[in-house]
């Protein structure tokens, strides 16, 4: 018992003498090795920053870059960004009708990166969805490298992107690869080769080298794993098609495989220290010890959070500092088990290697609303916001108004029988939706405009610049149906008396809602 109490009180002390949201405290490396911090992310899938619908939203451009500067300096080392694709956009094919603004928010996307200092991004399915020249252009614009060594062109099977960047970071020498995965084949005269075929000729390149060899790949994590398993030479696979932070680990010889949240909530940093021609070793063994320590602080903190038995997210979605300590703290659970669970392999493991393997120390940092945001990326940003509007504002002033007798009445119409309703709907959020926007001067912007609105599908946005003011704001009829025909029979041509979660979860999704909870906040309505 007082084991494990003074374990607890271990990891808390750890927890408070660590910054709560900023850079990590790194542990040493196992000494004479290349030390570097190696930054990594994926599946940004055209975000540049929250939305701001709700507070303390995660993510930014702006907030990773301040990131990345700031721990290279605090860690004193030379550092690197990687991305492992499916960058730009949020589908494999443009949205008819928001082509202008989905190529315009991928340029400030690429823009921004060349900002950051990104050295290479792995070719996605989805970065594919303005064509090959599109993100040729991009490329020669803004200072990084796109990859792919298995896309080629459907005729003449010549690679389309470059297949590999070979560059130095501090005294280290990395080969960085791309393999595409998921390309929409009827969009595109493209075709993958199979990386059994596209890997081997790079990986003898790059083992004569002596180089630490990193693969930037969106292909199934399946895949991922029986290249892996196939190439020692591959030390590091940052993989896209990911759905959390995860870090796969099986040591020795094999690759780490590295992901992190999708949308561009979080970034993967990882210290490494490389002595080449060595596979993947193990830190001191107290680290181990510590790593164990610091959780135990770590479930201490969560199992408050836990106490009532409901999810913490949702119960905290109207206390945005208390909502933000809650996922650091997840995010730094989930990045010390992924150590733990290294270091343990490490400490049952036998045959290491005697002189001074690699090894690595892995931290997920959520991308918190309290971080600071860089200026000049903030920048890119907010002239995106401007351009968008004013894309949307031309495209409204060629539109046609739609005509009133769509089947869409307005809450006014809803007022004689349900008086009382539309009263208490009038005070809510909903009602001001539209003004939310006019009042940052964003009515115009097909991101949020659809869910500002009634009755308009976030796939066909550009509807929602034709509306007539009775349908700008989210009323009655978003929620429980168009009104036309109840109107005219109340008793046969019943609405949707009781909207359900999916109504909501149209707009109340991530990313733009991440602690939605339909039993309370439907309440909130009317």
């Amino acid at each position: 018992m007082k084991t494990a109490l003074l374990a607890r009180l271990l990891g808390l002390a750890l927890l408070l003498l660590s910054p709560a949201v900023a850079a990590p405290a790194w542990a040493a490396g196992t000494g004479g090795g290349q030390e570097f911090l190696l930054f990594y992310s994926n599946d940004n899938r055209g975000e540049t920053e929250p939305c701001g619908c709700q507070p303390n939203q995660f993510g930014g451009l702006a907030r990773k870059a301040f990131q990345f500067e700031q721990l290279t300096k605090e860690a004193g080392l030379p550092s690197i960004a990687l991305d492992a694709g499916d960058l730009l956009f949020k589908q494999a094919a443009l949205t008819p009708g928001q082509e202008a603004e989905e190529r315009r928010t991928a340029n400030a996307i690429a823009q921004a990166y060349g900002r950051i200092g990104y050295k290479a991004v792995g070719v996605g399915g989805l970065d594919l969805a303005a064509g090959v020249d599109f993100l040729r252009e991009l490329a020669r614009r803004d200072g990084f490298a796109w990859l792919s060594a298995n896309l080629v062109d459907k005729t003449s099977q010549k690679l389309v992107f470059s297949p590999t960047l070979s560059l130095a970071v501090g005294q280290a020498r990395l080969t960085v690869i791309g393999l595409t995965g998921g390309i929409n084949p009827p969009a595109l005269d493209l075709a993958l080769l199979p990386w059994e075929k596209a890997l081997p000729p790079l990986l003898a390149q790059a083992s004569q080298a002596g180089e630490m060899v990193v693969l930037l790949s969106s292909l199934p994590e399946s895949e991922n794993r029986k290249i892996a398993a196939a190439y020692s030479a591959i030390n590091l696979i940052i993989q896209s098609q990911a759905q959390a932070d995860t870090l796969s680990e099986p040591g020795g010889k094999q690759a780490i495989i590295a992901s992190v949240t999708p949308g561009g909530k979080d970034i993967g940093i990882l210290k490494i220290d490389w002595h080449p021609g060595q596979g993947w070793g193990c830190p001191p063994a107290e680290q181990l010890a510590q790593a164990k320590a610091a959780l135990d602080g770590v479930t201490w903190q969560l199992d408050k959070y836990r106490a009532g038995g409901q999810d913490p997210a949702a119960e905290l979605a109207d206390k945005p500092k208390r909502l933000a300590a809650y996922r650091e703290l997840r995010a730094k659970e989930r990045g010390l088990r992924a150590e733990i669970e290294h270091l343990s392999a490490c400490a049952t493991a036998e045959g290491q290697a005697e002189t001074g393997p690699s090894s690595y120390h892995n931290r997920f940092l959520a991308l918190d609303g309290s971080l600071p945001e860089d200026q000049k990326v903030a920048a890119i940003s907010t002239q995106l916001d401007r351009d968008l509007n004013e894309l949307g504002r031309r495209q409204a002033e060629s539109a046609a108004t739609r005509p009133d007798d769509q089947d869409y009445l307005g809450p006014a119409a809803c007022a004689p029988c349900h008086a009382e309703l539309v009263k208490a709907w009038g005070r809510t959020k909903h009602a001001a939706a539209y003004q939310t926007l006019a009042a940052k001067g964003q009515q115009f912007n097909l991101n949020c405009l659809p869910c500002h609105v009634t009755g308009v599908s976030p796939k066909q946005a550009n509807l929602a610049l034709s509306l007539p003011d009775k349908r700008r704001g989210v009323g009655c009829e978003a929620c429980h149906g168009p009104g036309r025909r109840h109107a005219a029979s109340p008793q046969t041509a019943r609405l949707t008396r009781q909207p359900g979660p999916t109504v909501c979860a149209v707009c109340h999704a991530p990313p733009h809602d991440e602690g939605f909870d339909y039993p309370s906040h439907v309440k909130l309505v009317h």
